[in-house]
This record gives structure tokens, sequence and C-alpha cells, in this order.
């Protein structure tokens, strides 16, 4: 899948905890546990964050914007409650001739059809994500347990670009 112009990773899961620390429970990730090496991971952060606890995070290390290799972490203001069903959805652009990217974060309380699509939207500075042979995870980063993701994880579809709403999963149906 080639990803030179970014990606979107949706899944439809129901979250039964989160890491008492800080750390992200992964609902899918590609790559290596090194900080060296490209990788990013999409997932619900713990109840220690040190941005917000319980909401949808996307994190890279890959090329920035001033081409230097490092981390990109992109936070949203989408919070989660566990146990209950959501459409996530999180479409990554990247930084490109002195503009920023984004991420285009997407949330959808199942349970509730009267509950709106929620977004957020978040800039950062990643210019560059060369995960190429590295194995897709759904649920889990590679040999990391305690990032696994702890809850049911249905219908995961990596996306090469950042999908508009119109081709979501979710409003696609």
């Amino acid at each position: 899948l080639d990803l030179a112009n970014g990606f979107t990773i949706e899944a439809v899961i129901v979250p039964r905890s989160v890491s008492d620390s800080g750390a992200v429970r992964a609902i899918a990730a590609q790559g290596v546990t090194s900080k060296k090496e490209a990788s990013w991971q999409f997932g619900i952060t713990g109840q220690k964050s040190r941005r917000a606890p319980m909401v949808l995070v996307l994190q890279c290390h890959g090329d920035l914007a001033d081409g230097k290799f490092g981390e990109a972490v992109y936070f949203s203001n989408l919070r989660l409650t566990m146990h209950k069903p959501y459409y996530v959805a999180a479409a990554l652009t990247f930084a490109k001739d002195g503009r920023p990217g984004h991420v285009a974060f997407t949330l959808k309380d199942l349970a509730n059809d009267d509950e709106p699509l929620l977004h957020d939207h978040v800039a950062g500075q990643l210019a560059r994500l060369d995960t190429g042979t590295h194995p897709f995870h759904p649920g889990g980063k590679h040999a990391e347990p305690e990032g696994s993701f702890h809850g049911v994880i249905d219908d995961v579809r990596l996306s090469a670009g950042a999908l508009p709403d119109a081709r979501l999963l979710y409003t696609s149906e």
C-alpha cells in the first residue's frame, strides 16, 4: 500500500479498558517499536496521558517538515467511554511546501443514533512516513503487549491517502 500521500485508518471498536499509565492502546499500528525507524500507531491514550486521558491519538515516527527524523503526535479532543461501540478514523495528510499537515479524526457513538458524527482536525509537521515492508498490526504494536488493544475491533480498513468524509466506511455504507 503506497502511503506517500498520507493514509486513512478506520475501525469499529468497543474499548474495554485503557492503560493505567499514559501509554497508548493501539487500535492499529504499522512499523517496529524502534523510534529510529518509520512507524505509526492509532489508538486511545491511557489514564495518565500527558495531553488528555481516553482520547483518540495518532503517533508517528518519520521525516518531519524541518528535514529531521522524529516523532509527530496528533492528540484529538475526541474522548471515548469504555464499553461503548464506536466508529473511529484518522486521515493523515503530510506537511508539504511549507504548509503543515494534519490529521482529521472522526468518531461516532454507535450506541446512540442521535449522536452526530464528531470531527477534530489537528495540525502537525510530519512530512513523510515510509513504513514500506513493515507489517500492519490490527489491535496492537509489534512485540509490545502493553500497547495491545483491550476490547473488540471489527471492520478495520487502511487506505492510501486521506479520505474525505464521503468515502469513509461509516458514511459510505
